[in-house]
């Protein structure tokens, strides 16, 4: 197995600066384009339900917490 020099590197990243965001394009045409199936949404629906963890009273307490935080640490002042 042989290494690739750093120029190959250099390459294969600007590669993937352009073909991103056009991979992202079709991707994004793909699903506008793509007819509703209210099966595949129920299914899809019902397998976030199936596997969700569940929220604790505890992380939503310390998430209230933290916008504060960032809140006051913003100069937002809280009423």
């Amino acid at each position: 197995m042989s290494t690739i020099t750093r120029e190959q590197e250099r390459q294969v990243v600007q590669q993937w600066v352009k073909a991103g965001p056009e991979l992202q394009r079709i991707r994004d045409e793909e699903l506008a384009n793509r007819p509703y199936d209210w099966r595949i949404v129920d299914a899809l629906l019902d397998m976030g339900m199936r596997f969700k963890q569940p929220k604790s009273e505890r992380s939503l307490v310390l998430m209230q917490a933290r916008f504060i935080k960032f809140a006051d640490k913003l100069g937002l002042n809280r009423q």
